[in-house]
């Protein structure tokens, strides 16, 4: 990391994570001389233990499964086996090349970083330890972007080799037989794929009546008959009583609706999701006010202490990386007298799963709570040429508008590419698109993306390409 050069900053932002750097450049470009402290590695839990090694496996793990299903596409390959540790090795290549690319980034802006765990001593004062020692650095302009830590699950002691969290699993030396995977959240379901789709016996726990409980319901049912279909056993409105040593494997005591059950396996993963981040820093002593380690900030990202901001994951809501990102940039915006606020109606939510699912704005439960009177278009990939052409029929598109407007209120997808695919639903959201004005973008043939156009189209059964449904 560079060493802090200067005497004064116009902002210090404290975490590097997707949030902290977006800050810190956006102030750089705005010509502001921002500080970084980061006390660990440069781009944050995002870059070093959650969405690009998450990400890194998945697509190992779906190459794997593609030469597998090389015959289906007329091709003939050996049968292929999954190298773990080379697998591991390609995740921390990229990890090494991105922190890299990070580093030159900061660089051409002057941006400097410091390396250290910081904490308040006031309002606007810094003690900064590190292994030079300790640094006091004061400065009216402060964003903390310190992030969130992995959530603990009652019942179960993380002890990093036989119980693990994603961090631990993301280090692993070698791929473990069996799992039980604690939490049918996003990450739960990301690891459950990956482990399953590399040859490892994989059960997931979750709670709830169903996982990805933030999604669309139709979609959540679509994933897991899906996952099932892959061999992955998903046990539901089931909770974790106890975890304990079995010889070299772990076993959980569960309780459910098939009753009380012990379950054996290799590792237990704790994937009950993330809880904001302060520890450390002490931000009491400062007089930022928090509920339960969540501070608290209004739209423009300013906490209760004027000139001192949160972004990210440490203030709760959408823990997502380009949520914090977007936060990072408004947040630095305000501290130099450029206001801005967030729209969090066109946030997209991503899961990297197999398949993938994607939304953005309202899914049809969030519709009925509202009391807005809607419809729901569909499209299937099943009638989709191109995904016929590449393999990949499996999912849907599925369309939320307005009865009386025709206004497109939410999508949702599972199915190939859905982290793509969703990008377009964004901007048609954003930019208020109704049913009438999307069906005249032309969208190219063949491709994925015009059944984006079917599923708005199909709203008021207007789609072509479906067969016509009896009245």
């Amino acid at each position: 990391m560079n060493e802090s050069a200067k005497s004064s900053y116009d902002v210090v932002i404290i975490g590097s994570g997707p949030g902290g750097y977006a800050a810190a450049l956006h102030a750089a470009r705005l010509g502001a001389s921002p500080l970084l402290i980061e006390k660990s590695r440069i781009g944050g839990v995002c870059l070093n233990e959650g969405c690009i090694p998450t990400k890194s496996l998945l697509a190992s793990a779906g190459m794997l499964g593609d030469i597998k299903n090389a015959k289906d596409y007329g091709v003939r390959a050996g049968a292929p086996e999954a190298d773990f540790n080379a697998m591991m090795q390609r995740k921390e290549k990229i990890i090494r090349q991105l922190s890299g690319g990070l580093g030159m980034l900061f660089k051409s802006w002057g941006i400097d970083v410091l390396e250290g765990e910081a904490k308040f001593n006031g309002s606007h004062e810094i003690e900064v330890t590190s292994k030079d020692g300790v640094k006091n650095i004061s400065c009216d302009k402060i964003i903390i972007a310190t992030g969130a830590a992995a959530s603990g699950a009652p019942g179960i002691e993380v002890n990093g080799r036989t119980v693990i969290n994603s961090a631990h699993a993301l280090q692993l030396e070698e791929l473990p037989s069996s799992i039980i995977i604690v939490g049918g959240g996003v990450i739960g379901v990301e690891f459950a794929s990956i482990f399953n789709m590399l040859g490892t016996k994989v059960t997931v726990i979750e709670m709830l009546p169903g996982i990805i409980p933030s999604e669309d319901e139709e979609v959540s049912k679509a994933l897991r008959k899906s996952l099932e279909k892959a061999g992955i056993i998903i046990k539901t409105e089931t909770r974790i009583e106890s975890s304990t040593a079995e010889g070299e494997k772990q076993k959980a005591v569960v309780t459910g609706p098939e009753g009380r059950q012990e379950l054996i396996a290799d590792k237990v993963l704790v994937a009950v999701g993330r809880t904001p981040y302060t520890g450390g820093l002490e931000p009491e002593k400062a007089g930022i006010k928090n509920d339960h380690g969540r501070i608290i900030v209004n739209d423009k990202m300013e906490t209760n202490v004027e000139g001192v901001y949160a972004i990210g994951d440490v203030v709760g809501g959408t823990l997502l990386a380009h949520v914090a990102s977007e936060e990072g940039m408004v947040a630095a915006g305000n501290a130099l007298g450029k206001e801005s606020t967030i729209d969090y109606s066109v946030i997209t939510g991503c899961i990297y799963c197999l398949p993938q699912v994607a939304s953005v704005g309202m899914t049809e439960s969030k519709a009925v709570a509202s009391g807005v009177e809607y419809s729901v278009g569909k499209f299937p990939f099943t009638a989709s040429a191109k995904g016929l052409v590449l393999g990949k029929r499996e999912g849907f598109i599925k369309v939320i508008a307005q009865k009386k407007t025709n206004k497109i209120l939410g999508v949702s997808i599972i199915g190939h590419n859905a982290t793509e695919l969703i990008a377009e639903a964004a901007v048609a959201l954003k930019m208020g698109a109704t049913t009438k004005s999307f069906t005249r973008i032309s969208h190219a043939h063949p491709s994925l993306h015009e059944s984006m156009l079917g599923a708005v189209d199909d709203v008021n059964d207007e789609s072509i390409e479906l067969a016509r449904k009896k009245k």
